[in-house]
């Protein structure tokens, strides 16, 4: 066979030994000979080589015999390259080797006839005429199925359905992020082939700024699992991801990836912020309409909710209060004299001191508040705020006698808000007593009439901070 000088093979197969004797019968032969130790390292050579005959293993680690077959198949400038599979694991498989499109099979069996069989092949092929297939199994004669064997390869091809058939995207990529498996959800998401996929970048897959955080990730990895969480997902095509990975195998740093499409989710819950801030803004106007409401039947106190407002937000912002309860004390604190529409005209209004009776008729405005915040289905527990401003830590306020912590947190700061409001400000019944004399009250009446938190937190506003009504 010396005649074919310089034809060109590529060896590749995971077991040196194979690798160098095949590489030594063949170069004896005449042939240019270049091996390769896995399906990825054959990759890479076949970037700048087109072998005329590819010797190559099933059963290898970065890129198995299968899926390589594939990826050579997909690439119209090996259309003239024949591949051969050497195999010893040819007499338990069953695998439709002509659906591959390769040339031959050798079983891995004694040297001296596998060199035989390898000649044999090579010098039918070398007169076959294009797309030519050995249906026969060479060396396969003296070669029993073993149970042990076939029985591994079930359970491996186990897991492979597995792994296709799982929800997540699951990819296995090298030290330099070269990815060497790929199941179905990850080609669904990247939108391309398997033979296409193998052997390329996991960074390439991304834009750039998504690449160098996943890069950031996989750099981490050795010191345990990392994950890109929903906070911040990767964008694949059109697809928000969130990602995991996890090294397996420390010497060669061989890294699992999982993805998750969490694009619908995300979808969802964009939806879902903008009907819920669709809503706020409509009770937020229902809320505003209220309070104008009270305003034009009390002209005195126009103003007095908004400012009371200020203060009671100013005072939960100190104190941490969290947003949610923060939106509501300032819901509240907007509409927490609703009640007084229920008043008559002239009791608003009134120049003077307000009698027993009707004292007794204002102390009826909670309730009546409480009454009509309860009939909405607001976010917040606008109705038990509105209806407990006027109660008192130690039980002498109104309308249930509450004490303690028997009172929210927020009514007791839209309490301490409403008395600073309402003595600073002009009355009917009395000019302005001024901030002083409102912030001697609270202080006077710390820890009786008013939570103690919450009359520091409002003597620390307006004496270290400087606010203002």
């Amino acid at each position: 066979m010396a005649h074919k000088n310089k034809r060109k093979v590529l060896v590749i197969d995971n077991d040196h030994l194979m690798r160098e004797f095949i590489k030594d019968l063949l170069t004896q032969e005449g042939y240019e000979v270049a091996t390769a130790e896995n399906g990825l390292a054959a990759l890479d050579i076949l970037k700048t080589s087109v072998p005329d005959f590819i010797f190559l293993d099933l059963v290898m680690p970065r890129i198995d015999g299968k899926k390589l077959c594939k990826i050579i198949r997909s690439k119209g400038r090996f259309d003239k390259t024949a591949i051969i599979i050497i195999s010893g694991y040819l007499a338990e498989m069953e695998t439709d080797f002509e659906a591959l499109s390769v040339q031959g099979t050798i079983a891995k069996g004694p040297l001296n006839e596998m060199a035989k069989n390898i000649q044999s092949l090579l010098n039918e092929l070398n007169t076959a005429p294009p797309g030519f297939f050995c249906k026969e199994v060479m060396g396969m004669g003296d070669i029993l199925p073993r149970r042990a064997t076939r029985e591994l390869l079930s359970i491996n091809r186990h897991f492979e359905v597995i792994l296709e058939k799982m929800a997540e995207g699951i990819l296995e990529i090298t030290a330099d992020q070269r990815i060497v498996y790929a199941n179905q959800p990850v080609l669904q998401l990247t939108e391309k082939p398997e033979e296409a996929l193998l052997g390329s970048r996991l960074d390439e897959l991304f834009s750039r700024e998504d690449g160098e955080r996943i890069g950031e990730v996989l750099r981490a990895v050795p010191d345990g699992p990392q994950y890109i969480t929903e906070a911040a997902p990767l964008l694949l095509n059109n697809y928000l991801v969130t990602l995991s990975a996890i090294l397996i195998d420390g010497k060669t740093q061989t890294t699992i990836i999982i993805m998750n499409n969490v694009s619908d989710r995300k979808l969802a819950e964009k939806q879902l912020k903008l009907s819920m801030e669709t809503l706020k803004k409509s009770l937020f106007g229902t809320i505003q309409a209220m309070a104008l409401l009270v305003e034009r039947r009390d002209p005195y106190t126009a103003g007095h909710q908004k400012r009371v407002n200020s203060l009671a937000c100013a005072i939960a912002n100190e104190m941490d209060l969290d947003k949610k309860r923060l939106e509501g004390l300032s819901m509240a604190a907007l509409i927490h004299d609703i009640g007084k529409i229920a008043l008559p005209a002239a009791i608003l209004s009134k120049p003077t001191h307000l009698n027993d009776m009707e004292f007794s008729l204002l102390k009826r405005h909670p309730q009546v508040a409480y009454e009509i915040l309860n009939t909405i289905d607001f976010p917040w527990p606008l109705a038990k705020i509105v209806i407990q401003h006027h109660e008192r830590m130690d039980g002498s306020g109104y309308p249930n006698g509450l004490s303690g912590d028997q009172i929210m947190m927020e009514a007791r700061i839209l309490a301490v808000a409403d008395v600073v409001e309402a003595m600073a400000s002009h009355r009917p019944y009395r000019p302005a007593l001024g901030i002083d004399a409102a912030l001697k009250e609270i202080s006077a009446n710390r820890g009786t009439l008013y939570d103690e938190k919450v009359v520091d937190t409002c003597l620390f506003l307006f004496k270290e901070k400087g606010f203002q009504l």
